[in-house]
C-alpha cells in the first residue's frame, strides 16, 4: 500500500502494471483533501493574487512588494524541498502552467510548520504549504484564470473549487489478497475513518449544507438558486477527457446517498447542477454540463436516492482557467437540497 498527495502518475502506472491498474476504483481511494495555501507575514496587506502573478512571484521575476501594489521591498520566497508532495502539488498547479522554474533565491524546508514558522517571522517572506499548517498565519485567495478568487477553507477546500485543492490518497493492488490492507481502505471511507482524518488536521469528505450568499458577482440563474436552496459540500468531477465519474465522485455518490436516507433529510430535494469550461457555443457549453448532471442524477439513482431537479448552468460559474486541470475543475456537477 501507498499514500500519496497527488494521482499516481503514468510512468509509475506502468512502472506497476503488474499489480493490476492502479488507476481503478477499486486501487485508487482517496482517504481526504488538503489544501495548499499561500501564507505571508500578519502586517502584510496582500489579500489576493492570481496564479500567474503567483507563479511569476515564485519564479523571481516579480521579485519586489511594489510591484504587487505593498511597501517597496525585496520578497523572500519559502518552498517545500523538492522531494514533498508539497512542493509536487505546486510546481504542477502553479509553476508548471505557467513554464516557469522555481526560483533558485527561494529558501526550501522538508516540514509544512517550519516553513510556516519561518514566514511567521519574516515580513517580507511570502511561502506555501499544508493548509493544516497554515492556520495561523493570514492565506491568500488565489484566482485562476477566470475564476472568482476564493480563500482556501474547509468548504472550498471540500468542493476543490479553491485553485490548491489537492487530493490524499492511498493506493493497493486492486487484487489485494490482506484483509488487513482492505479493511484499513474500506475504514478510511467509512464515517469513522473521515473522523480520523479531520481530526489530524485535514478535510474529511463530510457533506455539510453550505448558505451561499447571492452576491452581485453571481450569474442570475446562480443566485436564484442560492436563495431557495443551500449548497452541498460535495462536487462531482470526471476523469480527464471522458464522461466518467472519477473513483472519488463515484464514491461521493453513495456518500450523497446515505446523506439523503438520513431521517432529517426525508422531506428535502435535491437537485443537481452541471457546468462546462466555456466554449464558442454556449448552448453546447450548457448541453454538456446537461449531461453531466444527468449522469450523477442516473448514478444517484442506483443508489435509490431521486434528485427532483436536473439543472446546467453552462459556463456561467468558471472555478478555474483553460488549462488541462482548469478544465478538468470547471467540468463538474453541484449538489443542492431545499
Amino acid at each position: 500500500m501507498a499514500a500519496a498527495s497527488r494521482p499516481i502518475n503514468d510512468s509509475e502506472a506502468t512502472t506497476l502494471a503488474a499489480l493490476g491498474d492502479l488507476r481503478s476504483k477499486d486501487a485508487e481511494y482517496v482517504i481526504g483533501l488538503d489544501g495548499l495555501a499561500i501564507i505571508v507575514h500578519p502586517g502584510n496587506p496582500l489579500r489576493e493574487l492570481d496564479l500567474q502573478q503567483l507563479a511569476q512571484i515564485f519564479a523571481g521575476d516579480v521579485s519586489d512588494w511594489q510591484q504587487l501594489g505593498g511597501k517597496p521591498g525585496p520578497i523572500h520566497l519559502y518552498a517545500r524541498d523538492d522531494r514533498s508532495g508539497t512542493y509536487d502539488t505546486f510546481r504542477e498547479l502553479v509553476l508548471a502552467p505557467a513554464g516557469k522554474r522555481l526560483s533558485q533565491s527561494a529558501k526550501r524546508y522538508e516540514s509544512n510548520d517550519e516553513l510556516a514558522q519561518q514566514v511567521a517571522g519574516d515580513p517580507a517572506g511570502i511561502g506555501f504549504t499544508s493548509l493544516a499548517a497554515a492556520a495561523k498565519l493570514p492565506t491568500l485567495a488565489l484566482r485562476d484564470g477566470e475564476g472568482q478568487a476564493i480563500a482556501p477553507s474547509e468548504a472550498s477546500v471540500a468542493t476543490e473549487d479553491y485553485p490548491l485543492a489537492r487530493r490524499l490518497f492511498l493506493y493497493a493492488a486492486p487484487s489485494q489478497g490482506s484483509d488487513w490492507v482492505k479493511g484499513l481502505l474500506e475504514f478510511s471511507q467509512t464515517a469513522a475513518g473521515q473522523a480520523v482524518v479531520q481530526r489530524s488536521g485535514f478535510v474529511a469528505q463530510r457533506i455539510v449544507p453550505l448558505r451561499i450568499t447571492a452576491t452581485a458577482g453571481l450569474p442570475p440563474a446562480y443566485a436564484e438558486l442560492a436563495k431557495r436552496a443551500q449548497r452541498l459540500t460535495v462536487n462531482f468531477r470526471f476523469t480527464a477527457g471522458s464522461a466518467r465519474l472519477d473513483n472519488k465522485a463515484l464514491r461521493d455518490v453513495e456518500r450523497l446517498a446515505a446523506f439523503m436516507h438520513q431521517p432529517e433529510n426525508a422531506n428535502r430535494r435535491l437537485l443537481v447542477v452541471g457546468f462546462n469550461d466555456a466554449t464558442e457555443d454556449p448552448a453546447r457549453a450548457e448541453l454538456l454540463g446537461r449531461l453531466r448532471a444527468t449522469a450523477v442524477a442516473t448514478a444517484l439513482r442506483h443508489q435509490n436516492a431521486f434528485p427532483s431537479e436536473v439543472i446546467s448552468l453552462g459556463d456561467l460559474l468558471p472555478v478555474a482557467g483553460l488549462s488541462q486541470n482548469g478544465r478538468v475543475k470547471n467540468r463538474r456537477v453541484e449538489a443542492w437540497i431545499d
